[in-house]
This record gives structure tokens, C-alpha cells and sequence, in this order.
């Protein structure tokens, strides 16, 4: 195979941009593919430095907004693919039609991996509803649950490959627990509630802050970046003093061995990496109540899966997971480690996507 063009990554850090960054070793590591370039929109991406350094080659459009000439860009990229080359598309909806409509310009094979199970607003759903249905021949599909399956591609062909992560990076570590409580000034007896996740509307947040005024006692640390500043100045006005921003961390794994559990305060989650992530700590976690309905069974399943009824957290639950890890008693297992996840895929790559070759 020639080269693996990679799209879908942005700047701020999320499940897609850490699953393509696993991925990206993942794929260095194999040499699978002579050249790695990532096509991207943004000024700066997140990990921007790690491809750098290994030579990955960023390529920089125009915003879909500018729509001439961000085809133009694609139409560069694309007139110099061959069939030996696998373009791989990250979506969170089919609303990005001057990519879908440029596709048409390539030889190369084509995956389309969904991420997402909702959209911000009406017109938004109409739009991608359309784009499904006009674009539903384009690309071998993979989504990140049953639940995002049917979002994102309807009665299409696809199949389900659930998110993972490096089970030995997320294990349990006392001496991190205790570095990282340190430098955020919190004492070793108490209770921390964790956020990961970029800030934003869609993340919801604010339901946690208004929690965290229920818990004067408990302290609520967010890890990430808000998505504007607009957006920070309204959620820091809403804060309290048992409210902590640590920002962006590239570390994130270390800092959840210093919580006692994690929320995921999202009305709606295709896969949230952070559950998987928290569960192979060996963190509880709790999640919105609205996400019953649309969490992958094997996250659900879990004996530390939460849901949070009536904006109540079980206390309890909390003060055996501190006394727990004070002694060091955490028990991890591999059962959502990122090897399957990438067996998965380039089984997906040579079996389905290049059967003919």
C-alpha cells in the first residue's frame, strides 16, 4: 500500500484526535503504508508536534466554508491518489458535503469511520440525513457502536469496532495519584469528581457545575480546553470554588489515577474514550442518565458503570474507591485494551477495504 491520507483531526483534544494518534503509531509501527499525511483544516492539530517528529506530512485547506476553494485543495490532494492509496474519514455527520462530493476524484480506497450519534440542531440533522442517503456507496464504514451505527449510517452496511486504549498507559499508579493531587493542591483524604473532555455545549459541563454546588464538600476538576472563549467566560462565571480548570493535558492518563471517579455529564455519547479510559484505572464512572439509552453495552455492563438519578452521586461509592486506592487495591484488566480495537481495523484494511489487491 502507497499512502494512508488521514482526515477528521482538529485541535482540540477528543476521542477521534486520541484514537488517531494510537492509530498513527499503530500504522508507523507496521509500515503498512510508505506515507502517513494528515489533511486537515486547522492551523495547529492536536499531538501536531509527535507528527512532526516523525515525519508525517500536514497538509493544510481551506475551511468547507470556502467552498471553492477548499475543493480546489481537495482536488490537489485527491488527482494524485491511486489505488494502492486508503483515504480514511473521520465524521461526526455526513454534513461536510464538498468532501463527500470530491471523493469522486480519487482511485483510492475509502473508509468512513463514524464517531458521533447526534447533531447540534434541526438543520444540521436535515443536512446529514441528506448526505447519508447521496453518499451512502461512498467508503467501507466503521462506527464506534451500534447506537452511532444507526445515527450515522442507517440501514447501510457497516460494522461496529469499539474504541480502546493502551491498558498498560491508564493502569493505576499511587505514586501519580499522589504527584498530581500535589500539584493541584488537593489533600489526600479528599473526594475528587473528574471531567475529561473538551469543553463545550455538546459536553455539558455546566451540568456538572451545577452539580458541584450540591457538593461543596467534593472538588470537581476539568481537564481540556474550552472550545471558545465566549463559551469560558460563561462557564466561568457559573463556577464555584470547589470548581478546578486544569486545561489541555497530553498526560491525561496520570492525572486519573489523582481522581476518586469520573462524570460524563453528555446528554449523548456514541463511545466516550474517557469511560474506557476511567474503567481500566479502575475509577467508577458515572454518567448522565440520558445516556442509558445510547452507552455500548460493554461500557454499561461494567460493575463500576454509574448513572446519576435525581443529580445525586453515591458518596459511598467514592470514599471506597479513595480508601481503595490510598492502599494501592486497584484490579485493572486488558478488556478494553487498544490491540483489539486496531486487530479490528486492519483486519477491516486487508480483508474488506484491499480484498482484491
Amino acid at each position: 500500500m502507497n499512502n494512508l491520507i488521514i482526515f477528521g483531526i482538529t485541535s482540540a483534544m477528543g476521542g477521534i484526535e486520541i484514537l488517531m494518534h494510537n492509530f498513527i503509531f499503530d500504522q508507523f509501527k507496521r509500515k503498512k503504508f510508505k506515507q502517513i499525511i494528515i489533511v486537515t483544516s486547522y492551523e495547529h492539530i492536536c499531538f501536531e508536534e509527535d507528527y512532526i517528529k516523525m515525519g508525517i506530512n500536514i497538509v493544510n485547506i481551506p475551511n468547507n466554508k470556502r467552498v471553492f476553494d477548499y475543493k480546489k485543495a481537495l482536488k490537489n490532494v485527491f488527482i494524485k491518489t491511486t489505488e494502492k492509496d486508503l483515504i480514511y474519514i473521520n465524521i461526526s455527520s455526513y454534513c461536510n458535503w464538498p468532501l463527500f462530493s470530491s471523493l469522486k476524484m480519487t482511485k483510492a480506497k475509502i473508509i468512513v469511520h463514524g464517531h458521533n450519534a447526534t447533531t447540534k440542531s434541526l438543520f444540521k440533522k436535515m443536512l446529514h440525513r441528506i448526505g447519508r442517503l447521496y453518499y451512502r456507496k461512498t467508503g467501507n464504514k466503521i462506527a464506534v457502536s451500534e447506537f452511532c451505527g444507526k445515527f450515522m449510517f442507517g440501514k447501510n452496511t457497516y460494522i461496529v469496532i469499539n474504541n480502546g486504549v493502551d491498558s498498560i498507559k491508564f493502569k493505576f499508579s499511587k505514586e501519580n495519584r499522589k504527584k498530581f493531587r500535589e500539584e493541584i493542591h488537593i489533600k489526600d483524604k479528599e473526594l475528587v469528581i473528574g471531567c475529561v473532555g473538551r469543553i463545550s455545549k455538546e459536553k455539558n459541563q455546566i451540568y456538572l457545575i451545577n452539580l458541584s454546588k450540591k457538593y461543596p464538600d467534593l472538588k470537581f476538576v476539568f481537564v481540556g480546553d474550552f472550545m471558545s472563549n465566549s463559551y469560558k467566560e460563561s462557564i466561568i462565571k457559573c463556577s464555584n470554588s470547589n470548581d478546578i480548570f486544569i486545561g489541555n493535558k497530553n498526560n491525561v492518563n496520570e492525572y486519573l489515577s489523582a481522581f476518586d471517579c469520573v462524570v460524563i455529564p453528555s446528554k449523548s455519547e456514541a463511545f466516550p474514550l474517557v469511560a474506557i479510559e476511567s474503567l481500566t484505572n479502575g475509577l467508577p464512572i458515572f454518567c448522565n442518565d440520558k445516556l442509558q439509552k445510547c452507552l455500548p453495552s460493554s461500557i454499561k455492563r461494567n460493575q463500576h458503570c454509574y448513572f446519576i438519578k435525581n443529580d445525586l452521586l453515591n458518596i459511598a461509592i467514592l470514599s471506597k474507591t479513595n480508601k481503595m486506592r490510598n492502599k494501592n487495591m486497584v484490579i485493572n484488566t486488558d478488556e478494553y485494551d487498544i490491540k483489539n480495537c486496531f486487530n479490528a481495523i486492519n483486519s477491516f484494511i486487508d480483508k474488506e477495504v484491499f480484498k482484491n489487491e
